[in-house]
C-alpha cells in the first residue's frame, strides 16, 4: 500500500475474471475514481464472505432502498448486488506474467467492450479457459506423482 493509502497492489487469486484477469496477475488498485463509476469498470470490494474481490460492474439498480451496483466476474453468470459505498478500490492496471495493460488503455478498453457488449461470448471464453487451467493443474499433479 502506498503511503497516502490511495493505491494498493495485490495478486489475483481465482479465475472468475478470466479472460480479462488471470490467476496470479498483479492488480494495481486505486481509491481515485470511486465517485465516477460506470458500467464496465472493475472494482474491488468486500463481499458477503468478507473477502476482497475484484469484479466488473454489470449494471446499476435503483430500488426503494437506494442505488446498488451489480458486479460479477467476466466468466460468471450471476452478479452480486453491492452498495456503492462498499467499493474500496478501482482496478487501474493489470500485469500478467507475459503482458500488462492499463484499464483505460487500448487493451483494457477492448476487454471492457468485449465483456459488456459481447457478454455471452466473453463468458464462454472465460469458462473455457477455466476448464483448461483446471485440466492443466490435474496433469501437473499426475506428473509429480510419477517423478
Amino acid at each position: 500500500m502506498s503511503r497516502d493509502c490511495q493505491s494498493l497492489r495485490l495478486r489475483a487469486f481465482g479465475a472468475s475474471m478470466l479472460p480479462s484477469i488471470w490467476p496470479k496477475s498483479q492488480l494495481y488498485l486505486s481509491t481515485q475514481g470511486k465517485d465516477r463509476l460506470s458500467i464496465g469498470d472493475v472494482v474491488s470490494y468486500i463481499n458477503q464472505s468478507e473477502k476482497l474481490v475484484s469484479h466488473r460492474i454489470e449494471k446499476f439498480e435503483e430500488t426503494h432502498r437506494g442505488r446498488y451496483i451489480v458486479a460479477k466476474g467476466d466468466s460468471q453468470t450471476v452478479g452480486e448486488r453491492i452498495s456503492p459505498c462498499a467499493v474500496a478500490f478501482v482496478v487501474e492496471r493489470v500485469e500478467h506474467p507475459w503482458f500488462s495493460y492499463s484499464m483505460k488503455g487500448p487493451l483494457g478498453r477492448f476487454m471492457t467492450y468485449c465483456a459488456v457488449e459481447h457478454e455471452f461470448a466473453w463468458r464462454l471464453l472465460g469458462k473455457s479457459m477455466r476448464i483448461g487451467l483446471n485440466q492443466l493443474a490435474q496433469a501437473r499433479s499426475l506428473l509429480r506423482r510419477f517423478r
